[in-house]
């Protein structure tokens, strides 16, 4: 079942000891200037934590490295989740629509049945990762174009193992500029 807005807030200050103000109502992605700060996690290294069944929308993680940590079914839209690495998470079931992905590290992480709509993930890295039925509709992926016949630099994301529906969803897109904060 999941956790009410206070409940979510209170149990990421219990597991990963979050700085920031309460804020229910999100219109926009968070920055890692915005004054006040919401509900964020920063420079935190941190094993095992279960933060499934949240909602917790505009949660921003920040320079973080997370390693078997649990998102499934969380309701997280509109959240930064740059600048980071992420080892064995699951975000199966996940919501992270409208959320920035850009420039973080992803490993063997589970995004089975994720909502990634309208999402940032270029400049993110993506290792042995899972998408089985997740939602990429407009969302933002890095496809490299040929120049001259030769791939310029930088992370292909045209290699993820996506079904050719979700590869038809994607807005594909040029690296784009990295995340502020950075």
């Amino acid at each position: 079942m999941k956790l009410s807005y206070e409940e979510s807030f209170s149990r990421l200050k219990e597991l990963l000891d979050i700085f920031g103000d309460p804020t229910p109502s999100v219109t926009s992605t968070p920055r890692h200037d915005d004054d006040p700060m919401g509900p964020s996690i920063f420079r935190t290294m941190s094993e095992d934590a279960n933060l499934e069944n949240l909602t917790m929308p505009g949660l921003f993680i920040g320079r973080s490295e997370l390693v078997r940590a649990s998102f499934k079914a969380s309701e997280l839209p509109l959240s930064n989740l740059t600048w980071n690495d992420f080892t064995d998470c699951d975000f199966s079931n996940c919501n992270l629509s409208q959320s920035d992905l850009r420039s973080s590290i992803f490993v063997r992480c589970n995004f089975d049945n994720a909502n990634l709509a309208e999402s940032d993930l270029r400049r993110a890295t993506f290792e042995g990762c899972t998408f089985a039925n997740a939602s990429f509709r407009n969302t933002k992926l890095y496809a490299r174009k040929k120049k001259f016949g030769l791939f310029k630099s930088g992370d292909d994301q045209t290699s993820l193992p996506l079904a050719k529906t979700q590869k038809s969803e994607v807005a594909w897109s040029d690296l784009g500029p990295e995340p502020e904060g950075g």
